[in-house]
């Protein structure tokens, strides 16, 4: 549902901000607060879960008070949507389980690059030590 008002009026153009007070069945109304760039926009896009809905737009002027105005909606509820098509319900299956294979598959890799660079680190650390120990065999004693 599309809640719409004049952007561009006087009283929208000399606000500070605004709310809208939504009754839409349930217990007490929702109140969204409008700041100023959304007051301007003219529009609120709502998602209504009765077939009656009450609008109310409070306006905040800069200069102190309040303007109000009111409206209400009767309608029947949408159509739900219809259920997943089977084929694509398929699909999805398909695609989600190939997903999960890539993601195995890909930490698979990294536990096995994560191995071989440890084992790459313990090498250098090895070779770096066997250097060490014939600099020291190669210095002559005094």
């Amino acid at each position: 549902m599309r809640i719409t008002w004049d952007g561009d009026s006087a009283a929208v153009r000399g606000a500070s901000s605004a709310a809208l007070e939504i009754s839409d069945g349930g217990p007490t109304p929702r109140v969204i607060p409008l700041d100023s760039t959304h007051l301007a926009a003219g529009s609120f896009t709502y998602a209504r879960n009765g077939e009656k809905v009450d609008v109310k737009l409070i306006v905040h002027k800069q200069k102190g008070g309040d303007l109000r105005e009111a409206t209400s909606f009767l309608g029947k509820l949408p159509n739900p949507k219809p259920a997943a098509d089977p084929d694509s319900q398929a699909q999805r299956d398909q695609m989600a389980s190939q997903s999960a294979k890539i993601k195995a598959e890909l930490n698979s890799q990294t536990e096995k690059t994560r191995k071989l660079e440890k084992d790459l680190q313990d090498m250098r650390l090895e070779l770096l030590r066997e250097r060490q120990r014939r600099l020291n065999n190669q210095v002559p004693d005094k």
